[in-house]
């Protein structure tokens, strides 16, 4: 098997698995590629992006 990434950065905010994993409700490999909703993307990368105006 082969991945291919394509138009990747980088968060603003870096997560922590354990966070991504309370936000989806469930564990997750990253062994593996892991398939998640369109939801769960924006959920993950609005968190990840947003930068809060008290730091």
């Amino acid at each position: 098997m082969a991945v291919k990434f394509s138009d990747t950065e980088l968060f603003k905010k870096p997560m922590e698995l354990k966070t991504i994993e309370q936000m989806l409700g469930q564990k997750i490999s990253v062994r593996a590629p892991y398939r998640i909703t369109a939801e769960a993307f924006r959920m993950i990368y609005n968190e990840g992006t947003f930068i809060s105006m008290e730091q």
